[in-house]
C-alpha cells in the first residue's frame, strides 16, 4: 500500500513538472519544419529568446525545488541554443598582412534621415563603404563630396563608397545599388541587399522572388553584401543564394550581434547583416546605436583583404 502510494505520488510529481518543459520541446521540433512550415521559420526566428525562456524557467524550477523539470528545462535550452553555438566560436585574432575595408550597413526603416545627419556621421565614422537600407526618400548628393553614390532601382538602398577607393565599372547588377572598391592591389565588389521580413507573412512571395533574383546575379573573385536580410542570416530559404556565391556571415565567431529592435538592444534581432565572399576575414564586427530614432541598429565591419596579391604595392596596379 505505501510502495503504491509512492509510486503515485511521483507520478503526480512528475506530471506537474513536466508540462513547460515537454511544451518548448514541441516548439523546439516545430522549428525542424521550418523548409516546409512558416510557423517553423518564425520559431527559428525566436530560438534566443525560446532559450532565455527556458534558462528562465530553470531557474523557477530550481527555486521550487523541481528537480526534474530544472534538468529537462536546461536540456531543452541546450538545443535552443546549440545552432548559435559558431556565432561564439573561439577565434585566434592573426597578424594583419592585407589591406583593410572599414564598412557599415545602416537600416532606416522608414525613418527620417536628412542629408545633413548622415554628412555628419560620415565625417565621424570615415567607412570606406555604407549601405543605406529602408530610404523613405531619395537623398541628395550635395554634401557627399568625398563619396560615390550608387542607387538601387527602387531608390529604397543606396551604396556610397569612398571617392578615392570607388572603382568605375562597366557593367552594375541589375535593380541593386552596387560598386568595385580598390583595396591594396585589389578590388572588392561591394553589393546591398534588403529583403522584406520573414515574419510578414503577406510578402513572403515576393521575398522568394527577390532571393532568387538575388541568385542569378553575377559573382565576383571577392565581395561584400551589405544590408537587411529581414531574418536570421542562416535561414533556410538563404541557403541557396549564400551556396550559390559563397557567402560567409560575418557574424561567425564575432557573436550574435542584434540590430533590431535598437530599443531591445542585444535582445532583438540580427536582421542587418556584412556578407564576405573570398578571401576575406573579418576582423571587428560592432552594432552601434541608430543613426536616428526609429531606425535599426547600426552594423560596422573592419574586413581584411587576405589573399597575397592583394597586398598593397605602387609597382603594381590594382586587379
Amino acid at each position: 500500500m505505501a510502495r503504491a502510494k509512492k509510486k503515485r505520488r511521483w507520478s503526480q510529481l512528475l506530471r506537474a513538472q513536466l508540462p513547460l518543459p515537454g511544451a518548448l520541446l514541441a516548439v523546439w521540433a516545430l522549428g525542424l519544419l521550418e523548409p516546409w512550415l512558416y510557423l517553423g521559420a518564425l520559431v527559428r526566428e525566436l530560438g534566443f529568446h525560446l532559450a532565455l525562456l527556458a534558462l528562465a524557467g530553470v531557474v523557477f524550477a530550481l527555486v521550487r525545488r523541481y528537480f526534474v523539470a530544472a534538468a529537462a528545462l536546461a536540456g531543452v535550452a541546450v538545443l535552443f541554443a546549440l545552432p548559435l553555438w559558431p556565432f561564439y566560436r573561439a577565434t585566434k585574432p592573426t597578424p594583419q598582412s592585407g589591406p583593410l575595408l572599414r564598412v557599415a550597413s545602416l537600416h532606416l526603416n522608414g525613418a527620417e534621415l536628412s542629408s545633413d545627419t548622415l554628412a555628419a556621421w560620415l565625417a565621424r565614422e570615415r567607412p570606406d563603404a555604407v549601405a543605406l537600407t529602408g530610404l523613405r526618400s531619395d537623398l541628395g548628393q550635395a554634401s557627399f563630396d568625398t563619396y560615390r553614390v550608387a542607387r538601387s532601382s527602387d531608390l529604397r538602398a543606396l551604396l556610397l563608397v569612398q571617392a578615392a577607393l570607388a572603382v568605375p565599372q562597366r557593367e552594375t547588377l541589375r535593380g541593386h545599388a552596387s560598386m568595385l572598391v580598390r583595396a591594396g592591389r585589389c578590388q572588392a565588389r561591394v553589393v546591398t541587399l534588403e529583403l522584406p521580413a520573414i515574419a510578414a507573412y503577406a510578402e513572403l512571395d515576393v521575398r522568394a522572388r527577390m532571393i532568387d533574383a538575388a541568385r542569378r546575379l553575377h559573382s565576383a573573385p571577392r565581395s561584400v553584401w551589405l544590408g537587411q536580410l529581414g531574418s536570421r542570416a542562416e535561414a533556410h530559404d538563404l541557403q541557396a543564394f549564400f551556396a550559390d556565391h559563397q557567402l560567409r556571415d560575418a557574424r561567425l565567431g564575432h557573436g550574435r550581434l542584434a540590430t533590431a529592435p535598437a530599443s531591445l538592444g542585444p535582445l532583438g534581432f540580427p536582421l542587418s547583416s556584412a556578407l564576405v565572399h573570398g578571401w576575406i576575414s573579418v576582423r571587428e564586427l560592432n552594432v552601434m546605436p541608430p543613426i536616428v530614432d526609429g531606425a535599426h541598429g547600426s552594423l560596422t565591419a573592419v574586413l581584411e583583404l587576405t589573399e597575397p596579391r592583394c597586398r598593397f604595392s605602387r609597382d603594381v596596379p590594382p586587379e
